[in-house]
Order: structure tokens, then sequence, then C-alpha cells
């Protein structure tokens, strides 16, 4: 089987900052991985060089076969390569299970 989404070599730079650098990452069909680490460690860097949200200094990303590498954002979406935001807030007119269900949604 091959993998849903890798990358090879994947890195991005602002300046001498090197917020990811030289990542290989491999997620099979069917897989759930969590990206975990501390505050400036290159977590939200990492999501949205997947997602198009910004380009890569260096590196491929490579999604169902397909090189998505410099694909807009737009056209990740469409294949199902999303970014979200992440919402703290509740919503005062919904139950507390509604508000917890709607993230899964």
């Amino acid at each position: 089987m091959m993998p849903l989404l890798t990358t090879k070599g994947l890195s991005r730079h602002f300046g001498g900052l090197r917020a990811v650098d030289g990542v290989d990452f491999a997620l099979m069909p069917g897989e759930i991985r969590a990206i975990i680490g501390p505050n400036g460690a290159g977590k939200t860097t990492f999501v949205s060089l997947l997602s198009g949200r910004i380009r890569p200094s260096s590196g491929m990303i490579v999604f169902d076969g397909a090189d998505i590498t410099t694909m807009p954002a737009y056209r990740r979406v469409r294949l199902g390569v999303a970014y979200t935001f992440q919402i703290t807030s509740v919503f005062a007119n919904l139950t507390a299970f509604d508000n917890v269900a709607l993230p899964v949604q």
C-alpha cells in the first residue's frame, strides 16, 4: 500500500529561522497522526505547508501519488487537503452537547 501523504526534505525558513527543516513524513490511508511539540516547534508551519497556505523553501509534498508542492491552497481543498482554524469559544445558543459535537461534523 502506498502512503496517502508524503513529504520529502520539507523545509521552510524565515530568514535565519528554520521553522521546518528537512521533514520526511508518510501517512498511510486510514492512519491518524498527532503533531505535538512546544510552542515555536514548527507544528503550525508544517500544517500550513501541507495545506498550501505557505510555500516551502525546499522539499516536496505528494498527495495520493501527485506532487502538490506548488499547487495553490484552493486546489488542494478540492482534493481534501484543507486548513481550518481552532475555534476556542462556544455558541451560547447551542447546548453543551451540540458545542462539543460541532467539530466532529
